[in-house]
């Protein structure tokens, strides 16, 4: 029997001294009649308390047997209150938790100060497991622990949503590993590709070197092969031909010496707008010959050939310009390979 048990036992059953109720103690009465309802209704509001919590309380013994729980308690599981009654720990716990909720219950019966909170699984009427959170704190009476009270919160649904966190947490830093991996991998790759590729460059920088050489090799040989055969050939011949002639055989020996001059890309095109008949005049004219010389050599007449230079000023862009063609061929004219000359019949 509680404090307000006791308390309303001793209100009612008033000792015989008092229900006489002499004139002098008729107001003392009144008041522990008053007493008496005030501590009813605290009672009633205490009760309320405890059933209305929305919390799950009970009281369990030293046995782990329950001494005492509220209806939160029994909804929380799934039971009535007749069928939760004679339950024990073995009954409403996880099988697979009950050896580490039983080192928790002997921890704190040894305790008597003890108070804590612990996770555990429980199951329900229906054998559906939920997770409960548990605040305790022991009951004492003459200094020895006789139990312990506790408030069971059912936290199902909070645990499933951390669950869920959790699993979400692990499969956004599988898929950050999964890609930082991938990219790792993509990077080693293009290194690879890049080293392979810088070895191709230094092999193919190699044969392009030793193109280079072979082209200049072959255009010194080239060279050396014109002056010291060729050369020679024309001078014997230009001392047989008359003056037409040898003025032809000094274009063709000049052309020849361009073969392996180096060019230009921009002359080569702006050159390249000529025909290939202004070319072998504007070889000629570089040369030094008159439009008289050209025409004979050419079989054509001063006219036609006076015709084709104006062509070629306005071709290479100096029409109207105070620039003399001869000086001008023979600073930028280069031709790029041996020109094939071709004779008109007399015009």
């Amino acid at each position: 029997m509680g404090y307000v048990g006791k308390t309303k036992h001793r209100l009612i059953h008033k000792p015989e001294s008092l229900q006489k109720e002499p004139t002098g103690f008729k107001a003392s009465a009144s008041k522990y009649e008053d007493i008496y309802e005030t501590l009813g209704n605290l009672e009633n509001i205490f009760k309320n308390l405890i059933e209305k919590a929305g919390l799950g309380i009970f009281i369990d013994s030293l046995d782990e047997k329950l001494i005492f729980h509220n209806d939160s308690f029994a909804e929380i599981f799934g039971y009535s209150l007749d069928e939760i009654k004679g339950k024990t720990f073995e009954d409403l716990v996880h099988p697979d938790d009950i050896n580490n909720g039983r080192k928790l219950h002997h921890k704190r019966i040894n305790d008597k100060d003890y108070i804590g909170s612990y996770e555990v699984r429980g199951i329900r009427k229906d054998g559906s497991a939920i997770y409960l959170e548990i605040d305790f704190s022991m009951v004492v009476k003459d200094d020895k622990i006789i139990g312990a009270r506790s408030i069971v919160r059912d936290i199902t649904e909070q645990k499933r949503y951390s669950d869920k966190l959790i699993r979400a947490k692990e499969e956004l830093e599988a898929y950050v590993q999964q890609q930082t991996d991938e990219l790792t991998k993509a990077n080693e790759e293009l290194r690879m590709e890049r080293e392979a590729l810088s070895h191709k460059n230094i092999a193919l920088s190699e044969v392009l070197n030793q193109i280079a050489a072979e082209k200049k090799r072959d255009k010194n040989n080239l060279a050396t092969n014109i002056d010291k055969i060729i050369m020679p050939l024309f001078s014997n011949l230009e001392s047989r031909l008359g003056p037409t002639e040898r003025t032809l055989s000094e274009v063709l020996r000049n052309s020849l010496r361009d073969i392996t001059n180096p060019l230009v890309r921009d002359l080569e095109i702006q050159f390249s707008k000529l025909s290939p008949r202004e070319l072998q005049i504007c070889n000629m004219i570089r040369n030094g010959m008159t439009s008289k010389e050209i025409a004979s050599v050419l079989n054509t007449s001063d006219g036609t050939v006076r015709f084709q230079r104006k062509s070629i000023r306005k071709k290479l862009g100096i029409t109207n310009k105070s620039i003399n063609l001869i000086s001008y061929l023979k600073e930028n004219y280069k031709p790029t390979a041996p020109l094939k000359m071709t004779l008109d019949q007399p015009d």
